[in-house]
């Protein structure tokens, strides 16, 4: 018997263990979907899969990090159990893959807690914000794929961590009138100090109160020290004062479009709150160097600044837009880089069409996927031939993206290194189509390539080539030029500031100069067949019409030597009566030359 209730006993306890297996295994499954992130003491971690950090500041330390899955247009939702009242931080730096309607801005109620952390993240510069939570569960909404550093129970935060800093500028958005002083109001004593672009100090302090002298027109920034014992943070807060008499670009209407992608500096500053006088600050270079077309994603505020400019903006057609948008005079119109689907062109057409209809679409720009364009492709018929993508598509506007450059421009290798000779290209984008193209291509890569023509990277290309691949593709009929990337920190405006980097922007600014005199003609202009002859290969001759006359457009393609030479031109078909007109053109520069006959 004794034997027996050992047995009995033994089996009775397997059966209670099981079911406890199995209700914990059970509970398990129901949290995967409902996923509980506990704070108790000693865990400091989102458990998950984990990402690692590099350089961590101080505060960090033994915290590891998350990341969440990519963002869509219904965002991302967090669940989090929390035991204690908590801190959770975030990364919200990855402006180029946010897909949800609140584009380029992080999610509200974050603050941002520190600016610019280098190399936290694959050598990343990272700014980093944060959200307190009380006990209990709690849910966050994330519109982007962020990375989560970790949650910390707020009794044991670090001095630093709970110094909480909000500057208060005393224009709207920091956007100070013409001859205005730069000042506002911290909330606690701060050691404080204002910078112009050059990093020059114009003024500093340690109060609440800021106040800086008479300055002149232009971007600034108040950076504010952060610091309990040994430790500190920066934060940092554009500023801008207008000018009295701002100068205006000529409008699209007016003028052929010189269109920057703008998006990185969207990507910089991710804080809305400090964005519009960076736009003011891009908008002036923009100015200054003929660019009269933005690409950026931006809210009807933003939209305003652009248009005290005279600069119109086109936007992604994927993102949410509200009324305020998609009605602003400032809109010209929309982008879609994604709608190629290389297995079925009938897909590609349907998602088309739907996107027109949902945006309620006047003027939508289409860029060719994949994005490089090869010489190959044209005329293949297959699902890469740009050609075919246009019949089918039907897109307002057509565009064509050249490939980065990497070897020199010129005569020889105006190929650019992937056999692409553009010079071709664009007379058969011109002719394929009875619809206006514009022309795309890259400026951003490494500064300084010794050997070019080994050289297979992206580099910024020079003034010179700039200017020849852009009156290249104007000569064959472009009604816009599209510079993508143009603002990033390897490309030729700084995103920081919305000054130029490099120098190689000038050549943007002696196009649109010829544009201002010539783009009546441009816009009118058709391309006519007649003979025409230059000894000096790096001279290309494209001859246009308008109402009879006839005009050559030359450009030299040579983006280092200045060029001076002799054309010939049979005016008449069939007819062996020439001019002959002499001709000097500076490294990438272009004329029209009017023919008499």
């Amino acid at each position: 018997m004794f034997f027996y209730r050992q047995i009995t006993n033994k089996v009775i306890m397997f059966i209670i263990l099981f079911l406890a297996a199995v209700s914990i295994m059970a509970s398990s499954i129901v949290s995967a979907d409902r996923p509980l992130y506990k704070v108790v003491p000693g865990a400091r971690f989102c458990v998950d899969r984990q990402y690692t950090l590099l350089k961590v500041p101080v505060e960090f330390v033994g915290l590891d990090a998350l990341q969440t899955k990519m963002g869509d247009k219904r965002g991302i939702t967090q669940k989090l159990r929390l035991l204690k009242p908590a801190r959770i931080y975030g990364i919200f730096n990855w402006g180029r893959i946010l897909e949800a309607g609140n584009w380029g801005h992080i999610p509200d109620k974050w603050t941002l807690y520190r600016q610019a952390v280098p190399d936290l993240i694959k050598g990343m510069n990272s700014d980093i914000y944060y959200i307190d939570l009380p006990a209990g569960e709690n849910i966050l909404k994330i519109n982007s794929s962020w990375v989560c550093l970790g949650i910390k129970p707020l009794d044991e935060l670090l001095p630093i961590e709970k110094l909480y800093v909000k500057f208060t500028p005393a224009a709207p958005g920091g956007i100070f009138a013409p001859g205005s002083r730069i000042s506002g109001r911290l909330n606690v004593p701060t050691a404080w100090e204002i910078k112009d672009v050059k990093g020059r100090v114009v003024a500093s302090g340690n109060s609440r109160a800021v106040n800086g002298p008479a300055t002149e027109a232009g971007l600034y920034f108040l950076r504010l020290k952060l610091s309990a014992g040994r430790e500190f943070r920066n934060l940092l807060f554009p500023l801008y004062i207008k000018a009295a008499d701002q100068a205006r670009v000529p409008s699209v209407k007016n003028r052929i479009p010189i269109s920057l992608d703008i998006r990185g500096i969207v990507d910089y500053w991710r804080y809305p709150q400090v964005t519009l006088p960076v736009f003011y600050s891009i908008a002036q270079t923009m100015v200054k160097y003929g660019a009269n077309l933005a690409y950026a994603n931006l809210t009807a505020e933003e939209l305003n600044v652009f248009r005290e400019f005279g600069i119109s903006v086109i936007m992604d057609i994927r993102r949410d837009v509200d009324a305020q948008v998609s009605n602003h005079p400032a809109l010209f119109g929309w982008f879609d880089s994604k709608v190629i689907n290389k297995q079925d062109i009938a897909i590609s057409l349907k998602r088309y069409q739907e996107q027109q209809a949902r945006a309620e679409i006047k003027n939508s720009l289409l860029l060719y996927k994949p994005m490089s364009f090869v010489a190959s492709w044209l005329g293949t018929g297959g699902q890469r031939d740009p050609m075919l993508l246009w019949q089918k598509l039907s897109p307002a506007i057509r565009t064509l993206r050249c490939t980065p450059f990497n070897g020199a421009l010129n005569a020889l290798y105006s190929s650019n290194n992937n056999g692409a000779d553009y010079s071709s290209i664009f007379a058969i984008t011109e002719r394929c189509e009875k619809t206006p193209w514009y022309m795309m291509f890259s400026a951003y890569g490494k500064r300084d390539v010794k050997n070019k023509f080994k050289f297979f990277g992206r580099r910024i290309p020079n003034a010179a080539e700039i200017k020849a691949i852009i009156h290249l593709a104007l000569a064959n009929g472009a009604k816009g030029i599209f510079i993508y990337r143009a603002v990033q920190d390897d490309s030729l405006i700084s995103p920081f500031s919305g000054t130029p980097r490099t120098k190689s922007i000038q050549g943007l600014a002696e196009v649109a100069d010829f544009l201002n005199k010539n783009s009546d003609f441009l816009k009118k202009s058709t391309p006519v067949n007649i003979r025409t002859f230059c000894a000096n290969l790096a001279v290309k001759l494209i001859p246009r019409r308008v109402k009879g006359k006839i005009y050559i457009y030359a450009v030299n393609l040579n983006s280092e030597q200045t060029v001076k030479t002799h054309i010939i031109v049979w005016p008449k078909r069939g007819s062996s009566e020439n001019i002959t007109l002499k001709l000097s053109l500076s490294p990438g520069g272009a004329k029209l030359l009017p023919v008499r006959h």
